[in-house]
């Protein structure tokens, strides 16, 4: 009897190319419940082959570089300048009455 394999012995390795939520729950270290509700949410698209729920990895990576994007990065500097004179003032009060207790 012939035996049949669809691997090919010298191919390369590729990634699979649908993610399960626990492969995407693992890499970005989110619990199951923020995982699926991202998924219950409509916020990542995901394909369901009857109860199992799939994700393509193309619209993964770009559902991460789009929550990238969207984020905010600000540095100390840009913190400083918010919060304002005000703040810092409120931070000179707590050194000094810090410094007189004793």
């Amino acid at each position: 009897m012939l035996h049949v394999t669809t691997e090919r012995p010298n191919a390369p390795q590729t990634e699979p190319c649908y993610l399960t939520p626990e492969d995407i729950q693992r890499e970005l270290r989110l619990s199951k419940s923020t995982m699926y509700c991202i998924l219950r949410s409509g916020e990542m698209p995901h394909v369901r082959f009857k109860r199992k729920i799939r994700v393509r990895r193309e619209v993964f990576e770009k559902w991460c570089r789009a929550a990238e994007e969207s984020s905010v990065f600000e540095g100390p500097a840009a913190d400083q300048s918010e919060r304002g004179e005000e703040d810092g003032n409120q931070d000179k009060e707590r050194s000094a009455y810090a410094g007189s207790i004793h």
